[in-house]
């Protein structure tokens, strides 16, 4: 994958460099035609035109021979760049484009736009990724991509590839619409045992060991961005928070569950699109059933639990010992019991 990564990389550059070339070898073309039919042209007008068009031409090439942008490519991130720039930055936009991809050809001078002016007077910082492995791992499908990360956490641009569109974008979507909730953090902040007080939620379980889940993240994004005026959205990580899964019998992941007036209403379609996932959180919600929201276990409840179940599901180990262990007290009984008489005619 990584060897991959950097061919996909590499060939990017290449390619761009190519196309860069032959704009500025089809200007020199242009320009030595414009010679030849000005020394065939007997017109002194028209050769006077010509002349003029040339001059316009070589003045049009100064700046792309001298400039360092037209020989060199902006920087690109590799897989380990790209991973560690999440984390490290709290505003990071990427670009998503292919090699051979005329569109990204054609997008690279807004996006050259975007990352001089977009990033100033704000924390953002700008990449551009060539690497399909790591596009498919945020659904991307369709290139030119942009993806806004916020705090390491996904947002998928969706509209036109107009820079006025994309800048007023980055700045609506610079914070989070979706929390991270935790085991001590969940009941306090949603209520859902106790009324829903704070609203209506719709919560994401997920792990970290499934890929499907990170694929998903761009997608939830653009869920909690558009119900976040009627509905509040929060992700869970059950491989962390294990308790929640328990309370909540989430048995596989992704999961999807909307908290609301004391019930919880499960997503059950195989489809995780966005258009689904809001149309379930508004309306669709009323065709699952409605399940009473578990109240949340005191210490020594899960410890009663947790005891149970060990005895379950270790109940053929469990069983023999005890018995056995009764046994041994029973003959131990009995063997005191008949040796006593003995001692007291003695």
């Amino acid at each position: 994958r990584r060897v991959h990564g950097e061919c996909s990389q590499r060939i990017g550059e290449g390619e761009r460099f190519l196309s860069r070339v032959r704009i500025y070898d089809r200007a020199c073309v242009a320009h030595r035609v414009g010679y030849r039919l000005l020394y065939s042209i007997q017109s002194s007008n028209v050769r006077m035109l010509l002349i003029l068009l040339n001059i316009h031409i070589f003045i049009s090439l100064i700046p792309l021979v001298i400039s360092r942008d037209f020989f060199e490519d902006v920087k690109q991130y590799d897989r380990s760049e790209f991973e560690r720039s999440i984390v490290e930055f709290p505003q990071l936009v990427v670009l998503f484009e292919a090699p051979s991809c005329d569109a990204c050809v054609e997008f690279g001078v807004e996006w050259k736009r975007l990352t001089q002016e977009g990033s100033e007077g704000s924390d953002r910082v700008f990449a551009t990724v060539s690497d399909g492995l790591v596009a498919a791992e945020y659904g991307i499908t369709k290139v030119p991509a942009i993806i806004h990360f916020r705090s390491s956490i996904p947002i998928v641009y969706s509209g036109d590839l107009v820079y006025e569109h994309i800048l007023t974008w980055l700045h609506d979507t610079r914070e989070p619409f979706s929390k991270d909730l935790a085991e001590d953090s969940f009941e306090h902040l949603t209520q859902a045992a106790s009324g829903a007080t704070t609203g209506d939620w719709f919560v994401f379980f997920w792990k970290d060991s499934c890929r499907l889940c990170k694929t998903l993240f761009p997608a939830w994004e653009n869920v909690a961005s558009n119900i976040r005026l009627t509905i509040n959205s929060a992700r869970v990580n059950v491989q962390t928070n294990p308790l929640l899964k328990e309370r909540f019998k989430v048995s596989k992941v992704p999961s999807f569950v909307l908290f609301r007036h004391g019930s919880m209403y499960r997503y059950t379609l195989n489809n995780y699109d966005s258009g689904s996932l809001i149309n379930f959180a508004q309306s669709f919600w009323r065709n699952s059933k409605a399940i009473k929201v578990p109240i949340e276990l005191s210490p020594f409840d899960r410890l009663t639990n947790y005891l149970a179940k060990s005895l379950h599901r270790y109940f053929y180990i469990v069983v023999p010992v005890v018995a056995g262990f009764l046994v041994f007290v029973l003959v131990l009984y009995l063997y005191k019991r008949r040796r006593t008489p003995k001692l007291k005619d003695e």
